[in-house]
């Protein structure tokens, strides 16, 4: 995992973090506090910050992606 994706997924995590276990908040706290002091994930600790990623923050569906682009552009369809 790169320097970049790792500071996007905790970013994306950081305001979720409400929504957390308790064991997951404190896993979570031991990764935000690698990242802060500037160290690099290892595979063990980058695949635990994935998983916390998927499970807090899941991907969106291409439906899902289509009914929010039809809201956002008042329900007319693409051309």
């Amino acid at each position: 995992m790169n320097r970049s994706e790792q500071a996007r997924l905790i970013d994306e995590l950081v305001p979720l973090q409400y929504r957390m276990s308790a064991r997951d908040k404190e896993l979570f706290d031991s990764l935000h506090k690698r990242h802060k002091d500037d160290e690099d994930l290892d595979a063990e600790a980058a695949s635990r910050l994935r998983r916390l990623h998927d499970f807090y923050r899941p991907p969106k569906s291409k439906k899902e992606l289509d009914d929010i682009w039809n809201k956002m552009t008042s329900g007319s369809k693409k051309p």
